[in-house]
């Protein structure tokens, strides 16, 4: 058996899941946001770490923060993969040219919301480095920061498709 996303597998996702949490536009928006809240969770351990390490009050913290926000992802990533049809998941081979044109749009919208968070991640240390030696710091902090930047790289694709997908036109026997 494959690890691998496949059209199998989303619609076994849809059966599983209340349409009302993929199929509107409410359901999937607030699944953005509880998207969004597990991804801030990650970006606060870099913060945590940074006042409170070393010690176990921060390592507790942490461990923590991660668990919760992976716990959350993961019933949230159920959900963005089934009201996109996997479109970011799936391989281009398995796409067509809509889906393609879809996928490109939320990379490109993606990159910029990353670019955005890291400039202001940038700023901000920039400012608490001109306040502070920056290299007294702990270095945990900065390894946190590197995985919030890596999980956001890996995140927000699959939020902006979602949080951006339109309703399906209605049917005509309505």
């Amino acid at each position: 058996m494959t690890n691998e996303l496949s059209h199998k597998r989303i619609v076994a996702v849809k059966r599983a899941l209340p349409p009302v949490w993929y199929g509107t536009r409410r359901g999937r928006r607030t699944t953005t946001l509880v998207g969004v809240a597990a991804l801030a969770l990650l970006w606060a351990n870099p913060v945590t770490c940074w006042f409170l390490a070393p010690g176990a009050t921060a390592r507790w913290l942490t461990l923590g923060a991660t668990a919760v926000a992976l716990v959350i992802y993961a019933g949230v990533f159920a959900v963005l993969i089934a009201a996109t049809d996997g479109v970011v998941g799936l391989t281009e081979e398995d796409l067509d040219e809509r889906q393609l044109a879809e996928r490109r749009r939320s990379y490109a919208l993606a990159h910029r919301v990353t670019a955005y968070m890291l400039g202001a991640a940038a700023l901000l240390v920039g400012i608490v480095a001109s306040a502070h030696d920056i290299l007294e710091g702990p270095s945990v902090a900065a390894f946190t920061f590197l995985i919030a930047a890596w999980a956001s790289h890996k995140v927000i694709p699959h939020l902006v498709a979602c949080w951006c997908l339109s309703d399906a036109p209605p049917n005509d026997d309505e």
